[in-house]
């Protein structure tokens, strides 16, 4: 097994992405709708989201397109959540991060719909 290095550095200067779902307070049924627009344009590398939701702690991470939407469905069991997030660029073993963008608690009526064949 080969362990791979990643370091943390300043490549850029990236914002913290604007979410515009889930909002802190609401209430929401599963699957879960997380939208919102990442806080990077056009640079270096690949352009990444890491998504954090708890309780239970979970973390989800993807490439950001380049319309920098960031658009997912996501299999929550019900009862309160909190979701932070944020966006980053990778070049090889380097990345830079944005801050977290704390989403808050929300609330997630029903189970996860599974579908049976």
């Amino acid at each position: 097994m080969t362990t791979q290095t990643v370091n943390e550095s300043p490549l850029v200067d990236i914002a913290k992405p604007t979410m515009t779902s889930p909002v802190s307070g609401l209430v929401y049924r599963s699957p879960l709708t997380v939208s919102g627009v990442a806080g990077i344009g056009p640079g270096p590398g690949t352009a990444e989201y890491e998504a954090a939701f708890y309780e239970p702690y979970q973390l989800v991470k993807n490439t950001v397109p380049s319309d920098k939407r960031i658009s997912f469905n996501h299999n929550a069991a019900p009862g309160p959540k909190r979701l932070d997030i944020r966006t980053g660029y990778r070049i090889g073993n380097d990345q830079s991060w944005s801050d977290w963008q704390s989403i808050g608690w929300f609330y997630v009526l029903t189970p996860p719909r599974t579908d049976t064949a």
